[in-house]
């Protein structure tokens, strides 16, 4: 972001009588329209009238106290890091959170932050923070050795704090957020297409669209919504109400986005903004996610104690009640912060030996003992009279003890050239071994690429075989269909003909039936040979046959000497 070149100091100053100036014709307006109002009125106060001046009077007096707060010395300066929107917003969506939500928030790296905000665990007490306070702090920040001094003593803010306060990954890619250049991807096409600067409240009203649609694609966005509000509000924000287009791009890919150091991307910001400050830039905001510079003291010092049972909770900002701290700080000067930071008994015996190191020089010189001694007595005395013996060790040096300390300089340096070269060895032994395994890697994604061709190939020659037997078994059947349909339609006819014959010979037998009938009934009516005589039958030719036959039969049977063939044999009926 570039900046003017003229200070900040004049721009205010200007900027303060543009809004005086405003201001002054804004109330001569007003004077001047009220009392013709009245006048029109007849002499009577306008409905409604008085509400409306309030809350003009309540902006006025809203710019006036801005404008003094600006003219009132260079130490204002605005803080977007904001952890109370995002609790806000928690409140707001997580009853229309479902368990597909919960499931892709759990993989991200964020969500031990967003749990603690999700379960209620963060109250809304502890996400006030006090300004003033966190200026106090920002004024002991060293630009030049990134770092916080307390009086004698110094303390860095580091990756790992960062990571163990807001439960983040130290470990992984780094994440460049810087570029202005619109990210343009399917999830900005579907809620920013149109937009050109990334304002939280775009991001809120997306968040608000994504719970109430339906698409697929909606379930992963509104999870994608919350990491980029938490991020633009409270871990990553910058120093107006925008949010880096970059940060959507590491954002919206939730399988990836835990292969990045998000603490290191907090503690870059921080710092860089930090710096500025620092260096004479005078910003009227400040990015980043300062509170946890308040909440790093908690955790480094002695000045408050954690919240009663939760002494052991992760991530470490669900110890502490920010509130707290500033009590505490007012009680005290900033520089007897350092008094109150946590110490291990092992730098404490180093820091007594180093202490009593030159005093025995001291000895070895000839100089005066008594002050040796005094300041061994002050040191074992207290701790801080162990910071002024250590503020007056430079007067008790020798000169064989500088002489020492030059040469150890010197074999330092030698060590760190030696180091630097060991380093880049190294470098270069890794570049190498990358290099190796990217073409080792490459060989076997080929050698798999060419299986995978062979095996694609060889599967498509049998599904083309299944498929010409499948089609050929496909036409084999419709030819036993169409063979056993013709069969079945031929059945069908003889069965229809043999029938209508049936049909014909039953009609024929009752005929024949009805006939023989009527004369046996004639026969019972008359003589036989009457009706034989009046009866003219007519007669097929087989049954004639018959009758001939029956008729030489009874003749045989009357004569007493007819003959007979029995097994080939002609015989004569002799008579009894």
């Amino acid at each position: 972001m570039v900046r003017p070149s003229e200070p900040p100091i004049d721009m205010q100053r200007r900027r303060s009588e543009r809004l005086a100036a405003i201001d002054a014709a804004n109330n001569n307006v007003s004077e001047g329209s009220s009392a013709s109002s009245v006048e029109e009125n007849g002499g009577h106060p306008i409905s409604g009238y008085g509400g409306v001046a309030k809350k003009q009077m309540k902006s006025k007096n809203m710019e006036k106290n801005i404008i003094e707060k600006r003219k009132g010395g260079e130490d204002y300066v605005q803080f977007r890091c904001n952890m109370m929107s995002f609790f806000n917003t928690m409140q707001r969506v997580k009853k229309h959170l479902t368990e597909r939500h919960l499931e892709l928030l759990q993989q991200t790296p964020f969500w031990p932050l967003i749990s603690a905000f999700y379960s209620g665990v963060i109250l809304e007490d502890l996400c006030k923070k006090s300004d003033n306070d966190v200026r106090t702090i920002i004024k002991c920040y060293n630009s030049r050795t990134m770092s916080f001094e307390f009086g004698s003593t110094s303390a860095s803010l580091t990756t790992k704090d960062i990571a163990e306060i807001l439960g983040l990954p130290k470990e992984g890619e780094e994440v460049q957020l810087k570029g202005t250049q619109k990210h343009i991807s399917d999830f900005t096409k579907r809620y920013f297409e149109e937009e050109t600067i990334l304002y939280k409240k775009l991001v809120d009203n997306a968040l608000e669209k994504a719970l109430k649609g339906k698409r697929e694609t909606d379930v992963g966005d509104v999870v994608r919504l919350i990491v980029l509000e938490l991020c633009g509000t409270f871990l990553l924000c910058t120093t107006s109400h925008t949010i880096f287009w970059n940060l959507v791009k590491y954002c919206e890919d939730l399988e990836k986005n835990s292969r990045y150091s998000w603490a290191k991307a907090v503690a870059d910001v921080l710092h860089e903004a930090l710096g500025k400050q620092t260096r004479g830039c005078k910003p009227c905001s400040i990015p980043g996610c300062v509170i946890v510079i308040m909440l790093w003291l908690c955790e480094k010092t002695n000045l408050i104690q954690p919240i009663n049972g939760r002494e052991g909770h992760k991530p470490a900002l669900v110890k502490w009640r920010v509130r707290e701290l500033h009590s505490k700080l007012n009680e005290i000067d900033v520089t007897d912060i350092g008094l109150s930071f946590k110490k291990d008994k092992k730098k404490k015996k180093n820091k007594n030996d180093e202490m009593e190191k030159p005093l025995e020089e001291a000895k070895i010189d000839g100089q005066d003992l008594e002050e040796g001694e005094n300041v061994l007595d002050d040191t074992a005395a207290s701790l801080e009279c162990a910071f002024r013996a250590q503020k007056t060790q430079p007067k008790l040096l020798s000169v064989r003890t500088m002489s020492k300390r030059l040469i150890d300089k010197e074999n330092l340096e030698k060590r760190r050239e030696d180091l630097g070269e060991t380093i880049q060895n190294a470098s270069a032994e890794v570049a190498k071994a990358q290099g190796k395994v990217n073409r080792l890697t490459e060989k076997l994604e080929s050698d798999k690429i060419k299986n995978l061709k062979r095996k694609l190939k060889e599967e498509k020659e049998e599904k083309r075989k299944m498929k010409e037997d499948y089609e050929f078994l496909i036409a084999e059947q419709k030819s036993l269909l169409e063979s056993v349909k013709r069969f079945v339609k031929n059945l069908e006819g003889a069965l229809k003909a043999e029938l209508e014959e049936v049909k014909n010979l039953k009609k024929d037998k009752m005929e024949m039936i009805k006939e023989i009938q009527e004369l046996k009934d004639q026969l019972n009516e008359g003589s036989p040979c009457a009706a034989l005589q009046d009866i003219q039958v007519e007669v097929c030719p087989k049954q004639l046959f018959f009758t001939s036959l029956d008729k030489n039969r009874g003749k045989r049977a009357s004569d007493p000497e007819f003959e007979y063939e029995q097994e080939g044999k002609k015989k004569r009926k002799v008579g009894q």
